[in-house]
């Protein structure tokens, strides 16, 4: 049942009985308001309830949607102790979230936004920067995740050229680490907070032996920039044509660091996807077909021994994989290793 605390009650009361699906929930700690995922909110909904709730300091809506009544809310939302705000949006355009996000004049230090909507100027990393420059001073932690729909009508538009502009001085300097996804039939762009790895520290390590930087200082030369993901997807041949499409993006952001758990991936896909990230230096493999006996078609051998003449891994993290024979093709196929993460 609806749980509500006094103080919003009368407004979340309002807001149910136009809409019955939606339901506002009031947390039992601290005043946080948390739109469950089973129950749709528009803005203009939204505005009506944060109008009741100017102290509220935290904002989780995981299902926001289009209204169907295009018109507009002009009040100002003035939450003034709102420092972490989550949400999920549907078919929603930038500019409608840019106007929403203007009204609630808070002191972010917490955004995390979820975005599945065809309007791709979502990826518009500068426009992102001045917005957070002029409205979000106060921001530390910024998570993002957009989702493209990688199928037979997929195509690259303007706004894919800009997103290399998530790797600048300006994203690095705060730690905010550019990701792409291959996740079943999505690419995700993501931005999140970075966290080093094993590997990372090793690296760190060893190039500064004699001095005491922050693991996490910016200049330092090995920060990976950008990483790809391919997580639960069947990849073969056929979609060998998808993959020249988003192969632009690849090399445009300078993918340095690839990781891949998907133990259905065709052989001559996994070549194809090597031999198209010419920026490799790290890799993790997860029962790859790298760590087993690989009978390859001509075509595939000549990508393949193109690719390991000129890659530049050196730091591989290896997954479920136990048998000697295994590792010792890794070490065959990347004499260049220099930093070796093995977790059975």
């Amino acid at each position: 049942m609806l749980g509500v605390g006094k103080k919003h009650g009368c407004a979340a009361q309002e807001i149910m009985n136009a809409n019955p699906r939606v339901q506002l929930w009031k947390m039992q700690t601290g005043d946080t308001f948390y739109v469950p995922a089973g129950n749709k909110c528009t803005f203009n909904q939204l505005t009506i309830i944060l109008l009741h709730a100017p102290r509220l300091s935290h904002l989780h809506c995981v299902n926001i949607i289009e209204s169907k009544d295009h018109s507009k809310s002009e009040l100002m939302i003035k939450l003034h102790s709102l420092t972490h705000l989550t949400m999920t949006l549907y078919n929603l355009e930038f500019d409608d979230f840019e106007e929403f996000l203007l009204k609630l004049c808070s002191p972010l230090q917490l955004f995390d936004a979820k975005i599945k909507s065809r309007d791709r100027s979502y990826l518009n990393a500068d426009r992102w920067e001045r917005f957070i420059s002029q409205n979000m001073t106060s921001l530390i932690r910024f998570t993002f995740r957009y989702s493209d729909i990688i199928d037979d009508e997929f195509e690259l538009t303007f706004y894919h050229s800009l997103i290399n502009r998530f790797t600048s001085s300006f994203s690095i300097d705060r730690k905010w680490f550019f990701k792409l996804f291959i996740e079943e039939n999505e690419l995700i762009y993501s931005i999140r907070q970075y966290q080093e790895t094993w590997i990372d520290f090793q690296e760190y390590l060893h190039i500064n032996q004699n001095t005491k930087n922050n693991i996490n200082d910016s200049l330092n030369p090995y920060f990976p920039v950008v990483e790809l993901s391919i997580i639960r997807t069947c990849l073969t041949e056929n979609d060998e044509p998808l993959i020249n499409k988003i192969n632009f993006i690849f090399n445009m952001i300078k993918v340095t660091y690839l990781d891949i758990e998907c133990d259905q991936m065709t052989v001559s896909m996994l070549i194809t996807i090597l031999h198209s990230l010419i920026n490799l230096n790290s890799i993790t493999l997860s029962n790859s077909a790298l760590c087993q006996q690989m009978d390859l078609s001509i075509r595939d051998k000549i990508i393949f021994n193109a690719f390991l003449n000129t890659n530049k891994i050196s730091k591989i993290t290896l997954q479920n994989v136990t048998e000697n024979d295994q590792i010792e093709s890794i070490f065959k196929y990347f004499p260049r290793i220099h930093f070796l993460d093995y977790n059975v």
